[in-house]
């Protein structure tokens, strides 16, 4: 369903309609590509680190955040491009066999000052796993479309 910047508000909430699974062999397929540290590709190592397991690379789980919050319908409010991430963080470690969804809360909007068909829309996105902790937050600014019923800025 299409949406414009003006048929969201701040509180609005859109949450991914299911979970996502980790496994092991996805953890280390992703880690021995894109991202080898020792406690995502060696279980020794792993077992010996923070997470006490293999633990999924900070970057597959943006991956896997953005995944899921496209199926949460947040990108349905029609975007031009993103704008950047703030205050990144990884907060618990994502492991094998968790079940991973996604929560995003817009937090701020604000027309384009610039662009009157255009606005800012500004989000917390968490992703949580099975016992309801939050592993990865950050703040999201996306440019997005007003509709065409919008009236131009002078």
């Amino acid at each position: 369903m299409t949406r414009y910047f003006e048929d969201v508000t701040v509180g609005d909430r859109f949450e991914s309609p299911s979970s996502f699974h980790i496994t092991r062999e996805s953890i280390l397929t992703f880690a021995r590509e894109w991202d080898p540290q020792t406690y995502h590709v060696d279980e020794q190592a792993a077992k010996a680190s923070f997470a006490g397991d293999l633990s999924a690379s900070g970057i597959h789980s943006l991956a896997i955040t953005m995944k899921l919050a496209h199926q949460s319908g947040f990108f349905d409010i029609l975007p031009i491009a993103g704008l950047g991430i703030d205050e990144f963080r990884l907060l618990k470690p994502v492991l094998p066999d968790d079940r991973l969804r996604v929560r995003i809360t817009i937090t701020a909007m604000r027309p384009s000052k610039s662009q009157p068909d255009r606005g800012i829309v500004t989000n917390l996105t968490e992703l949580i796993n099975q016992a309801g902790e939050i592993v990865l937050r950050f703040s999201l600014s996306e440019l997005v479309r007003k509709g065409a019923h919008t009236p131009a800025s002078p």
